[in-house]
């Protein structure tokens, strides 16, 4: 038995009923065109009225923040994994869109991110300075080779920020000097002793001292 069939009022083509979208208050219950020429208009009436609409939808959520927001943290309660996911490859297929918009965020809002950053640590100095040692602990290499970029990007910008650090902190600048020359001269002292029969423990000396030497350069005033 084939399916009743209804003319589309816009492109006034004969169609199944299952193409019309259901319309309670029509007659035969369903949409007087079809769902292809429904579609096409809103598609095309979205792309006429792109800022009208994205303007209503700003103030639909700053009127209704609160309310959209429990729903999102209930939503993602119940669907951990899933919307883990699908951030992950939002995140993977946007990475330089969402690093452009952070760019523009934090450029915009310098103050107010540092200011909340002060208070995070001073609640919780102990949790993010064990946070800090793991992270070093964990990516010492990329930390020093970040380093040396910056300084060799921009040194006199690297030498003003030691400068002040120095004239607010002598006795504490001086300390980490002589600390930084003691770690110099026990590399330099086991490279020293080393037998060259032992050429891997030879090269891993060596790279620890290059590290040393490209992430410390000395300060004249």
């Amino acid at each position: 038995m084939t399916e009743p069939e209804k003319q589309c009022s816009q492109c006034l083509a004969f169609k199944p009923l299952g193409e019309f979208y259901n319309h309670k208050t029509s007659k035969g219950g369903k949409m007087l065109a079809c769902k292809y020429c429904k579609n096409e208009y809103a598609r095309q009436y979205r792309a006429a009225n792109r800022e009208k609409i994205n303007e209503a939808q700003r103030q639909r959520c700053a009127a209704n923040r609160e309310e959209i927001n429990e729903y999102a943290r209930q939503y993602r309660a119940a669907n951990r994994e899933k919307s883990s996911e699908y951030n992950r490859q939002y995140r993977d297929a946007n990475r330089e869109k969402i690093n452009e918009s952070q760019r523009q965020y934090h450029s915009a809002n310098r103050e107010k991110i540092n200011e909340a950053a002060r208070k995070r640590y001073a609640a919780n100095p102990e949790k993010y300075k064990e946070y800090e040692r793991q992270y070093h602990a964990a990516n010492r290499e990329k930390i020093n080779e970040t380093k040396r970029q910056r300084l060799a990007a921009n040194p006199e910008k690297q030498h003003e920020y030691d400068r002040k650090r120095y004239a607010a902190n002598p006795e504490k600048w001086i300390e980490s000097q002589r600390k930084y020359r003691a770690r110099v001269r026990h590399v330099r002292n086991q490279c020293s002793v080393i037998n060259a029969l032992d050429p891997k423990k030879w090269e891993i000396l060596q790279s620890k001292l290059k590290a040393l030497d490209s992430t410390k350069t000395k300060k004249k005033e």
